[in-house]
């Protein structure tokens, strides 16, 4: 729907991409296969321990997340925490698309939450430098944005 709002096609270049050099149309772009995470996360449980694992998809972090928090439980996560991928950022502009929709439907760059105690934070992301801290369990409920 937001192609169409636009006045795109899938075969028009992604809008989004403003390297000169990519070809990538807005519908190639769009399905561009998931990252696997399971190598990285088997090896991180390995490591770790894992307390949690969420993969973000239909729903996003607002309605994902909370699936594997335990109840009386909720997750303040920090926008701060990560670089909203173009695409993402375009589709909201282009939609004009509020933040909670946008945080409900798409990953938002997001593709994977791995869930571990506090006091393994470090040693997580020294495992797997490819991590960052996205957010805290609190007492509550559901998902905050901070």
């Amino acid at each position: 729907k937001v192609l169409e709002v636009a006045g795109l096609s899938l075969h028009d270049p992604a809008p989004w991409d403003s390297s000169s050099s990519s070809s990538s149309s807005a519908g190639a772009a769009l399905l561009e296969p998931t990252v696997i995470y399971v190598k990285r996360v088997m090896a991180l449980h390995e490591q770790v321990g894992l307390k949690g694992l969420v993969h973000i998809t239909g729903g996003g972090m607002t309605e994902n997340i909370p699936r594997v928090i335990p109840k009386g439980l909720g997750v303040n996560i920090s926008t701060a925490a990560w670089q909203v991928p173009p695409m993402f950022q375009w589709l909201q502009q282009a939609g004009n698309i509020s933040d909670a929709e946008m945080r409900r439907t798409f990953n938002c760059g997001v593709g994977m939450v791995v869930v571990v105690n506090p006091s393994q934070v470090a040693a997580a992301q020294a495992a797997d430098p490819g991590l960052f801290e996205l957010g805290v369990v609190v007492d509550g409920s559901g998902v905050s944005y901070v």
